[in-house]
C-alpha cells in the first residue's frame, strides 16, 4: 500500500511528549467530567486541546499531528452525542407515538413491545460512544507519553485526506 506519508527524524523534547499526551487525556477526562449532560462542562477541555493545537502547530509536527487528532475526535464525540441523544430520542417518541395510536388498528400490538424493547439498545449504543473516547483516548496518551505515535482508527485516515498530509515518524524507542 502506497503513502504520501514521510517519516520525520527529529528528536523529541519532553515537553513534547507531555503536550501530545495531554491532548489526548484530555478527551477521557472531558467524557468521565461530563458523563451525564454533555454541556458546557466540555467547552474548557475542547479549548485546552484546541491550545495545545494552535500553540505547537507551527513548532512540533508531532504535538500538531497528536492535539489535531485529540481535538477531532473531541468534537466528534461531544456533539455526535449530542446528536445521537437528540434524535435517537426523538424518533423514539416518534415509534412510540405511532405504535400507541396504531394500537386502535390492532396493529400496533406488535410494534409497542418491539419499541419498548429497542430503547435499551439505543441507550447502550449511545453509551458506547464515549466509552470508546475513554478508552481510545487513553491508549493514545499512554502511547504518546512513552514517545510512540498512535492513529486513531478511521479518523486518522479521514483527517489526512481532507486536512492534508500526516505525520509520521519513527518510533525513538527504537534501538
Amino acid at each position: 500500500m502506497k503513502t504520501d506519508r514521510q517519516p520525520a527524524h527529529e528528536p523529541l523534547f519532553p515537553r513534547e511528549t507531555f503536550f501530545a499526551c495531554l491532548a489526548h487525556a484530555l478527551g477521557p477526562i472531558m467524557m468521565i467530567v461530563d458523563w451525564s449532560n454533555k454541556g458546557p462542562q466540555s467547552i474548557p477541555f475542547l479549548i485546552a486541546t484546541a491550545a495545545i493545537y494552535l500553540y505547537f502547530r507551527d513548532k512540533s509536527d508531532f504535538v500538531k499531528h497528536h492535539a489535531r487528532q485529540a481535538l477531532a475526535l473531541q468534537l466528534l464525540g461531544t456533539l455526535g452525542w449530542l446528536i445521537l441523544i437528540t434524535a435517537g430520542t426523538a424518533i423514539w417518541l416518534i415509534l412510540l407515538i405511532v405504535s400507541v395510536i396504531a394500537i386502535l388498528v390492532l396493529v400496533g400490538l406488535v410494534l409497542v413491545p418491539v419499541v419498548i424493547l429497542s430503547y435499551p439498545f439505543f441507550v447502550l449504543a449511545s453509551l458506547s460512544l464515549p466509552l470508546s473516547i475513554i478508552v481510545l483516548g487513553s491508549i493514545a496518551a499512554w502511547q504518546t507519553a512513552n514517545g510512540h505515535d498512535f492513529d486513531y482508527p478511521v479518523l486518522a485516515r479521514l483527517l489526512d485526506r481532507y486536512l492534508g498530509v500526516a505525520y509520521v515518524r519513527a518510533d525513538i524507542t527504537e534501538s
